[in-house]
């Protein structure tokens, strides 16, 4: 069964504290998945974009580290890209475009193995290309009211 609904995913690990809010504060219209803690992050994503097939944005929120997302009960990292190459490269070819990646973790861009991470990423899944990887310190989109001045850092790939 293909979705054609939503163009905006908005993926939430269920790791992050008050996500209630979070879901209650989307925007109509928001696609949402919230993570399994007992299953592998990148396979649900995986899994959800199979279906979705008008995804322009993907929406990651979770918590992070220098060059690390943790989703579900694994971690997207510098050692993980490759193990994960073919899931990853399939986010950006389900639909007729190829969607913009918006990953919401403190401190994912931050540093050297930040940047490299999202670098890599970016070469991975071809959003040299014409699709765009960002890293937001904070959560900023998606949400009514959330206090947008506190931006800790941004890296942008693509475009």
């Amino acid at each position: 069964m293909t979705c054609y609904r939503f163009s905006h995913l908005l993926v939430i690990d269920s790791a992050i504290e008050d996500k209630k809010t979070l879901i209650k504060g989307a925007v109509s219209g928001i696609e949402i998945l919230v993570l399994d803690a007992k299953q592998d992050g990148v396979e649900q994503i995986s899994e959800r974009l199979s279906i979705s097939r008008n995804i322009t944005t993907i929406h990651i929120v979770s918590h992070g580290a220098p060059g690390c997302l943790y989703l579900g009960n694994s971690q997207l990292s510098l050692s993980t890209l490759n193990h994960y190459a073919t899931q990853l490269q399939s986010w950006f070819t389900t639909g007729e475009n190829p969607p913009s990646l918006l990953l919401y973790g403190c401190n994912v861009a931050a540093g050297d193995a930040g940047e490299q991470f999202i670098a890599q990423l970016a070469q991975l899944t071809g959003a040299n290309q014409g699709n765009e990887i960002r890293a937001e310190g904070q959560v900023l989109a998606m949400l009514n009211g959330f206090n947008t001045n506190t931006l800790t850092s941004t890296n942008e790939i693509g475009v």
